[in-house]
């Protein structure tokens, strides 16, 4: 097409559409071709070098499991009884049944780039969004929970 001109082009004449765009198609296709896998190559290049890192570095249940320690019998005074004896009972127990306990109670939904944790124990709930080997927790969206849990409960006690 980009060497001889077609026969819609000899009919139409000297400045015809076809013309003008067989012009630029041949003329410029092989740059925007070079400049358009310029891009997507440097755009997937990026994508995988903030991705890999991620994937590698998502937080597994070990490390929740420290994480949990540390925020509720660590960070905070203890100030429920149930709490108290949370916490002492995790300091004697072992590693093994500790994550057995702790899994019973926990859900981990794993987007390889980041995972959302929720406990809900006895004397302790928590959901954390886990990435980059750190925990960050979403407050808001529990209580989020809990007030549509109450608004559900009052209605159903309503009726």
């Amino acid at each position: 097409m980009c060497n001889g001109k077609s026969s819609m082009t000899r009919q139409l004449g000297r400045h015809s559409f076809s013309t003008v765009f067989n012009w630029l198609y041949c003329s410029y296709l092989p740059y925007l071709r070079k400049i358009i896998m310029s891009v997507v190559s440097k755009f997937g290049i990026t994508l995988l070098a903030v991705a890999i890192p991620a994937i590698v570095t998502n937080p597994g249940p070990a490390d929740y499991q420290q994480y949990l320690y540390q925020k509720t019998c660590q960070q905070q005074p203890i100030s429920t009884w149930d709490t108290r004896v949370i916490c002492k009972a995790w300091e004697t127990m072992p590693d093994a049944v500790r994550q057995r306990l702790l899994s019973q109670y926990t859900t981990r939904k794993n987007y390889w780039l980041f995972s959302i944790y929720v406990t809900n124990a006895p004397a302790v709930y928590d959901k954390s969004l886990g990435f980059g080997l750190r925990f960050v927790e979403t407050r808001a969206f529990a209580e989020v929970v809990l007030f549509q849990d109450t608004i559900a409960l009052e209605y159903r006690c309503s009726i």
